[in-house]
């Protein structure tokens, strides 16, 4: 009897091709068809499905839907799906700090925690944070940092250094142009003469006893027809809490502060004038004359010390009020009153010296 790979080759099979069988205790034939029947020649699922176990065990496969963020295309199960769909995330509480926040760097998925994410913001160039809420300690309503900030401006928001060398009247000037009252750190402020304080209303605010502003040199030309170290021509003027220090080691004969006429109201309290040199000219603060000019000028709990010439000179203004003022150890005056001028119309007159 021939084996069945002695039996010539068929060139072709057909579903209605007989096959024998054993079936119930004897030999039948079966046709190709009958075998096939009830099986998929291929397996076929629908679009955009995977296919897979979904049972527990050992079971027959079946489609696995894709779910939100992902996407099958070209053969490939990937997580780049747009839009990338927030909604069908999981929802969960406020992130705490050892919560991780996917980045990638340099081509590499990597996580990083979330304390680590929100330290490194300030870090980044040119971040806009001024529309950011914030509640002011102890207020009651929230607003934006620009709100906040708007009610003054710092000097080393406009590029100070107040490190004792560095010049920082540019710095200084620009903040008083901005508008606001200007506010001075613990710091020592260079700010080299000459150096103009124009505007309509200039306010400058300090903490006593650790703010300075003194003249590293006199280097410019200003507005003043006398050298001035700060020339104050500000419609009105105010000052709190600062050392103004004129510098021993400059001996130019010029003002040190000096109020110009165009100021006409200068509040000045808990500050402190010193070390101005100047051989004729060297008065701590000088408020010169503004006949016919009416003034209102208020220097209150100041200090005035070490001064070539006077501590505080006041030439024909009205209506000056020297108030709980400490002058001492000056070359000549402690305060000098001026009335001598014969051109002036007003002279010296309604000038209050008190409780000093």
């Amino acid at each position: 009897m021939p084996t069945i790979g002695q039996l010539p080759a068929a060139l072709s099979v057909s579903d209605s091709d007989e096959i024998p069988i054993f079936q119930n205790g004897q030999t039948v034939a079966a046709t190709r068809a009958q075998l096939l029947a009830g099986l998929q020649p291929a397996l076929a699922v629908p679009a955009n499905t995977l296919l897979g176990a979904i049972a527990p065990g050992n079971a027959a496969p079946g489609p696995i839907s894709i779910g939100a963020n992902l996407t099958l295309s070209n053969n490939s199960l990937s997580a780049n799906a747009a839009p990338f769909d927030i909604v069908a995330l999981p929802s969960t509480n406020l992130p705490n700090a050892s919560d991780l926040i996917p980045l990638g760097q340099g081509g590499v998925n990597k996580a990083i925690s979330y304390a680590q994410f929100m330290a490194g913001l300030p870090g980044l160039p040119a971040v806009p944070a001024g529309d950011m809420i914030a509640l002011a300690a102890g207020a009651t309503t929230a607003r934006t940092l620009n709100e906040i900030s708007a009610n003054a401006v710092a000097i080393e928001d406009f590029g100070a250094a107040g490190d004792g060398v560095t010049d920082d009247s540019a710095a200084l000037l620009a903040a008083i142009a901005s508008g606001h009252e200007v506010r001075l750190g613990p710091k020592t402020y260079i700010i080299n003469g000459e150096c103009d304080i124009t505007g309509i209303s200039v306010s400058l605010r300090g903490i006593a006893g650790m703010t300075t502003l003194q003249r590293g040199s006199q280097i410019r030309s200003g507005l003043s027809s006398t050298p001035a170290w700060l020339n104050i021509t500000a419609s009105q003027f105010f000052a709190d809490g600062i050392i103004f220090d004129a510098n021993r080691s400059v001996t130019i004969n010029g003002w040190g502060v000096v109020i110009q006429p165009g100021c006409t109201a200068a509040n000045i309290t808990r500050c402190l004038f010193r070390n101005a040199m100047g051989a004729v000219y060297g008065w701590g603060l000088a408020i010169n004359a503004n006949d016919p000019a009416i003034t209102e000028h208020h220097i209150h709990d100041c200090e005035f010390t070490a001064n070539a010439v006077d501590g505080m000179w006041v030439a024909a203004s009205d209506a000056v009020s020297v108030t709980m003022c400490r002058a001492h150890d000056n070359a000549r005056h402690g305060l000098y009153i001026d009335s001598q001028d014969p051109q002036l119309i007003l002279k010296i007159r309604k000038v209050h010296i008190l409780g000093n």
